[in-house]
Order: structure tokens, then sequence, then C-alpha cells
């Protein structure tokens, strides 16, 4: 019964979220400013029940599952809701109380709205490459912000159906002292914060809060999911008090569907059918692996190539699925950040508008998360034409939603449509409680200081556990048999040949404010480049006459000197050059010959060599060092040819970050802090270390011991006055991810011990 009445609702405020963002701003006096993220026809979509694989599988809810302790869960992988039960308290059953299995069921909602772009759509005639099996997910960690949020929005759904103030209030709150508050004025509370301006739950200071135990800060991302469903059931509230729904009431009353019960609903829930739209428009642009980000930029629709047209979303439908999860994730600032677009364009300007953009900031700086100086409506996007030759792929123009006119682009309506033209910003005046920080103030802690700077794990058992929770994490860990594996870890925390081990980086907060959700990134990005264009490595026997390229390492923040073969240049409109971002982020795989990660502009491995000869001691790729140094075949790399083929790469022939344990995310850091003395709190021992403050790599077998080694770290956080705006609040195009600028690049040196 719970489970029909929720999924109803839900299906209906889909309904309600497409009328509203495609239809009716053809009869609205204030017609929406903003290109729908979600699909025209998301009614005739394949299935919203899709697993990890893209299949589709019945969403199926067991009323009882035996579970060691008493919980629930979402499985993606199987599509499955698990009520949980054990014999420990055999009367106690989680089906019986409703607001856990709303919560449960609302993981599945997010689901869909991450993938409504991503999923079959059945127009006459549409492009095989319309379907795609990439689902994405929001959260990928044990610990993440992308996951607190998802935590925080399933929690509202236990709202959305009841509008009650807590979560879990009977079977997590009798039994567990583990419910959940959905108010600042609800009593578990206990005074501590309250619906009083400057009381709010606020972004990043009460990310480890747990409302039953105060005292004992821990990170988990269902405390921090709280500061997003106090936001939400917030939202609500201004938008029931604030909005007159009587022109939607008679416009839905109209329609032949299920939305013309819309008027015998509560003015609260009126008002939450429009928070779903927000979540579902955001979510949907959010979860985007096509890059388009709406389909009013898709050149098909008007008779062009399918795979010309920008691409304003997660990069390009190349880069999007790796952009979306570890580059540019949706974190605390991205999401809140895309919310207020859609309030602004889609309220402010159009339905509500007496929630006027001084409302909604003012709003979301009560919890902290005015975030952001522009709005991200007018962001820049990538041009790709048809590849039939590589000469289109190496041609990009910048182009924003006012290089495109309606008519060529909107083929469902007759109605214009009116990009944004201008960037909209933050009035300054509304940031009060929301502080940004500048990305120089994270370091790592100064050398008199007592605390580590890293933290390194080389245990068998640890390893193979903590391997073992990223892969039921869904992480695809694949480690080099032979050359590293967990039998050659010898336990002595140190960095020894052929051991795969993990690294933790205890980063020192050196501002007077907190810093939440920092990102610390171990991926390959822009940082070398190709000495000669014209060059090819080749692996292949029939390719053997050609030139193997060679990579220099680029010069950033001084590091390395030109004496130590840096590299340096200053024109920034040369694709190749140290100061060019790539545009592709990842080798487009089949697409630029056969060895795609020799294109001029490719991202690199993050590890270089320090390599001495005669004459002097330079900074060098592991390619280059393994042939000079240690004669080493393609065979004995890392991930070596037989293995991967074209995902092949001999620069990190030598260390490898592992796949899916390439980033690592530090929940917050309090002033003047460590991560761990942060995390500590007033605790005596030591804090546990969870699988996703770490980053794992695996190290060849043939290395010498007394090799030095330093590996390129990016690191951000969400409160970064500098991370995604340059010095005139204008947002960073995407591709700047993919070099250093949005970052501070934080070197790490080691050296290989036997």
């Amino acid at each position: 019964y719970h489970s029909k009445e929720v999924i109803n609702k839900f299906l209906m405020a889909l309904g309600a979220s497409h009328y509203l963002t495609q239809i009716y701003e053809t009869d609205a006096l204030n017609p929406m400013s903003l290109p729908p993220a979600t699909k025209y026809d998301f009614d005739t979509s394949l299935s919203f029940w899709f697993n990890d694989a893209g299949e589709n599988l019945p969403l199926k809810i067991y009323s009882k599952c035996n579970l060691d302790s008493f919980n629930a869960f979402y499985d993606p992988v199987d599509n499955i809701v698990c009520m949980g039960w054990n014999e420990s308290l055999p009367y106690l059953f989680a089906s019986a109380d409703p607001s856990v299995l709303y919560h449960e069921l609302g993981h599945a909602f997010v689901r869909i709205m991450m993938n409504q772009r991503n999923t079959l759509y059945n127009i006459s005639g549409g492009p095989s490459a319309y379907v795609t099996t990439t689902q994405n997910d929001l959260g990928h960690l044990f610990y993440d912000e992308p996951g607190a949020i998802n935590e925080g929005i399933a929690d509202y759904f236990s709202y959305f159906m009841n509008q009650r103030s807590r979560m879990g209030e009977w079977a997590l709150g009798r039994y567990f002292n583990a419910a959940r508050p959905l108010r600042e004025s609800d009593g578990l509370h206990n005074g501590e914060v309250s619906e009083s301006s400057g009381d709010r739950l606020r972004y990043p200071e009460y990310t480890y809060y747990d409302p039953n135990d105060q005292d004992d800060p821990y990170e988990d991302i269902h405390y921090s999911g709280q500061i997003v469903s106090h936001y939400l059931v917030s939202l609500t509230d201004e938008l029931s008090n604030e909005c007159s729904f009587t022109t939607l009431d008679s416009t839905f009353n109209a329609l032949s569907n299920d939305l013309s019960g819309f008027d015998d609903l509560s003015q609260t829930q009126k008002a939450s059918m429009l928070v779903m739209m927000l979540l579902s428009e955001s979510l949907a642009e959010l979860g985007d692996v096509t890059g388009r980000g709406s389909d009013r930029f898709d050149t098909w629709k008007s008779g062009g190539e399918i795979d010309d047209g920008a691409y304003f979303s997660n990069l390009n439908y190349f880069a999007a699925y790796d952009f979306s999860t570890t580059v540019n994730p949706p974190n605390f600032r991205r999401f809140f950040q895309t919310m207020a677009k859609n309030i602004y364009h889609r309220i402010s300007l159009s339905l509500c508008p007496s929630f006027d953009k001084n409302d909604l900031e003012q709003h979301l700086d009560e919890y902290g998360l005015l975030l952001f100086k522009d709005y991200g409506d007018n962001k820049l996007g990538s041009f790709i034409t048809q590849p039939s030759a590589l000469s289109d792929y190496v041609t990009h123009a910048d182009l924003s939603y006012s290089s495109y006119s309606s008519s060529a682009f909107n083929l469902f309506t007759s109605v214009d449509f009116d990009p944004v033209v201008s960037a909209t910003t933050v009035d300054e005046s509304n940031r009060r409680t929301s502080i940004l920080i500048n990305k120089d103030f994270i370091q790592y802690p100064d050398e008199s200081d007592p605390s580590s700077a890293a933290f390194l794990f080389d245990s068998r058992s640890s390893l193979e556990a903590y391997i073992s929770e990223l892969t039921f994490e869904g992480a695809n860990v694949q480690t080099t048999p032979d050359l590293a594996g967990l039998e050659y870890n010898n336990n002595n925390n140190k960095i020894s040949p052929g051991e795969i081990v993990a690294l933790g980086l205890n980063l020192f907060n050196d501002s007077n404010s907190t810093m939440g959700g920092v990102q610390i990134l171990a991926n390959d990005w822009d940082h070398m480049k190709l000495a000669t264009s014209t060059d090819d490595y080749v692996y292949r026997d029939e390719n053997s006459a050609l030139d193997r390229a060679v990579w220099q390492p680029c010069q950033f923040d001084d590091f390395p000197l030109q004496a130590e073969g840096a590299l340096t240049d200053t024109d920034d409109t040369v694709e190749g050059n140290c100061s060019y971002p790539s545009r592709l982020h990842t080798p487009l795989f089949g697409l630029l010959g056969s060895n795609p990660q020799y294109y001029p502009d490719a991202p690199q491995p993050i590890c270089m060599v320090q390599y001495s000869d005669k004459d002097q001691t330079q900074w060098v790729s592991q390619d280059v060092f393994r042939r000079a140094e240690l004669g080493l075949e393609d065979e004995d790399c890392l991930n070596n040819p037989s293995m991967s083929g074209l995902e092949f790469n001999p620069n990190e022939c030598l260390i490898r970050m592992l796949p899916g344990a390439s980033q690592a995310v530090l929940g917050k850091i309090d002033p003047q802090s460590t991560w761990t003395d942060t995390l500590k709190g007033d605790r005596s021992e030591a804090p546990a270390i969870s699988s996703s403050a770490i980053i794992a790599m695996e190290v060849n077998k043939w290395i010498r011991p007394g090799t030095v080694f330093n590996c390129r770290f990016r690191v951000r956080f969400s409160n970064c006055k500098d991370c995604f705006e340059d010095s005139t609040g204008a947002e960073y195009p995407e591709y700047m991810y993919s070099g250093p600028t949005p970052f501070k690049v934080m070197n790490f040196k080691f050296t290989i011990v036997d």
C-alpha cells in the first residue's frame, strides 16, 4: 500500500514537472528562461527501472530481509528495496515504519531523476546513439557529498508523503535512538539549532552533526544529508507561504490526466510538487551523460548529424561519466548552484514571483549554501562535429546559450525559446553565513606540527578489505597480475616494489573558517606536454618503425624548475600547450588512431620520476625513465597492453593510481586544524579512517629501491572562493577542470624502499 502510494505520487510529481517545464511555458505570462534538462517525451522512455548495467529490471520490494543489524537499503545493481528484520527483535519490522520505506524508495527515485537524460526515448527514426547503458548515481564512496545529498533527498521523500518532521520516527527512533529530524524545531535538536536567523543547520559546520549524540563527531552521509533535508523542508514551507496556486489549480484541472487532482492537495503538498520539479530538473542536468544538458542544443533535432551540437553538461558525452562522478561531481556547491538556477528561472521569474531572487539567496545563505557567485545559467559549452576526420575533434568553439536560436533547436513546441543572454550573479549583500575561502589555505601540516602529513597503509588484510569495499560500492578496481599485488605487501608502512598501497592525505586548514567537502583527485589530468606532436608511441609490431613520443612535465607553481626538465609556455590558445587545458579530458578510444593517449592534449597520469644522468637531475615521465634507466618492455608495465589494449599508457608503467580508487573526500576541516584533528574532536582515541578518505596505487615490482617519485594531486573544497570562478566571478568552463587552475596542486614526493 505504502509503496504504491509513494510511487504514484512521485510519478504525479514527474508529470507536473514535465508539464511545467515543457508545456506550461507556452501560456505563462513569464515564459521560463532556462532550457529544460529533462526530456520532452519522458513518458515514452523504455523504463524508469534500470539497474547498473542499463538493463530493464522490475523494482522489487522485500518486506522481510534478514539482516544482521536492523536496517533497510536500496540496491541499484539488482534494483531492489530490502526492508530489514532479524531474530534479535522478532517483533520489529522496518516495513512497519512507512517513513523508512519512503526513504529507501527515495533512493530509487533519485536514481530515476539522475538518469532521465540517459535512457532510450522512442522518437521515430531516433539514432542508436541515443541509447545508453551508462547509468549515473548520486554518490560513489563511503562518504562523499553527492552521497550526502542523496540521503538528504531520500529523507525529504518521507516529508513529501506525510509532512511529519522526523524520518524513522518509530522503527529507528523508538528502538535505536537513530531517527533523523527534518526541521530545526524538532525536539531531537535539543535547542542546538533553531529556525531563528543564524541558527539553521548550516553547512559546513554541521557536516558531522548527530542530533542523537551531539558530542561525538562522525563522518557519515546520513548526518551531512540532514542539511539537505532541512533545507528542502524549509524551502517547501517558504513556497507554501509565498506562492498562490490558483492558476495552476485551474490549469491542471483542465487536463484529462492524473494532474487534475492537483487542486485537491494541501498548500504544503502543492509546494512540495514544485520542490520535486526543481529536484527533477537539477538531477537530470547533473546526471547527464549525453553531454547536452538539454535537447534544445541538439542539431539532430533540426536535421543535422547526431554528433553535431553543443555540449553544456559534464564536458561532452565521451567524458561525461568521469566528469559527473570524479572531476566535477555534484558536491554541495554544484548541487545547490543548480537548484538555485532552477528556483530563480522556474519559480522567481515564472511560477511564484513573490519568492524573489533575494528571498532564495537569503534562504540558501541561512543554511550556509550560498556557495557560488554566479548561477551558472550562461555557462560555456564545447562544440564537436561529426567524427569524419581527426581534424573535427581538434577544432573546438566555446559556445554559450545565447549562441543558439530557438527555431533551430526546438522540435517539440512552436514557441520561441529565448536563451539566457547574461549570467545571473549573486547579490553579495545576501551572503552573511556562507563563508568562501581561498584555495591557498588548504595545505600540508607545517613541519613543526606533530600531525602526520599523510597516512600510508600497506597491510595485506587491510587492503583486501579496502578493495572489497570499493568493489561492493560499485568501483571497478582492477590490479595488474604478476607485477603488483597484495602478495608483495610487507606491512612496514612504507612504499615497496610490488605492493598495492593506500594513501591518505591529512590536510591542514590554515584559515579561520571551516572547510567543507575537501576533494583530492589522483586521476589523469593535463599536466604534461608532448614534446613533438608528430611522434607516436607504438607498442604494436606493425608500427615499430614510427617514432616514440616523449612527454615532458609542465611547470606549475614553479615546480619543477626549467633546469629540472620542466616546460613553460604562456600561449593558452595553442592546443597541446601547458597553459591550454584539454577539452577532451579522456582519450577518444578508437576514434583518434591506434594510440589515443598520445593525442597532443591528452591528460596524463599524475606521477613523475626523478632521473639523474651524468650532467643533471631532471623530472621525467615514467615512460622515459623505464626505458632509459630500467630497460622495461611494455609487457613489464602496469596495465600493460596484453591486458588493457588501447587503455595502456606507459606513463603509468611504474606507479599506477587504481581506477575506482583515484579520489578521496574529507568531510570537513575545522579552522587551524588537520582533518584527523577535526574528526577526532574531544575523543581520546584516534579516529577511524574510512575508505573514502584514501587513494590506492599499485607499485611495479621492477622499480629499484631508492627511486624518487612525485605525484601531482589536485585538491579543492566546496566552499572555495577561487576553485570554481575566475577573478571576475565568472564560472570556469568545464574543460578548465582538466587542468590545474580550479585546484590547488599538491605535490607528494616519496622514495621506494626495499
